[in-house]
């Protein structure tokens, strides 16, 4: 999933300046300036840049985003 930064600033409950700050520490931002969520996701938890409530939102995600996804045709 692509978003924003805002999206994301949203989604981990922080500001927009907290993703500014992110992102200049590493935070991996695509070509055209906007976020894979997974990928942001995994690196603020291996990264483990912030504590508590983003830490948590940003695991979330990610075992959320992980899961296998099962697609069933209904005919």
């Amino acid at each position: 999933m692509v978003i924003t930064k805002a999206e994301l600033s949203r989604e981990l409950h922080i500001a927009r300046s907290g993703v500014s700050k992110l992102v200049a520490r590493g935070l991996p931002v695509r070509a055209d300036g906007r976020i894979d969520l997974l990928a942001a996701c995994r690196w603020i938890v291996a990264n483990n840049t912030q504590g508590g409530e983003v830490l948590g939102h940003a695991l979330e995600w990610v075992r959320l985003l992980d899961k296998p996804r099962r697609w069933r045709l209904q005919l």
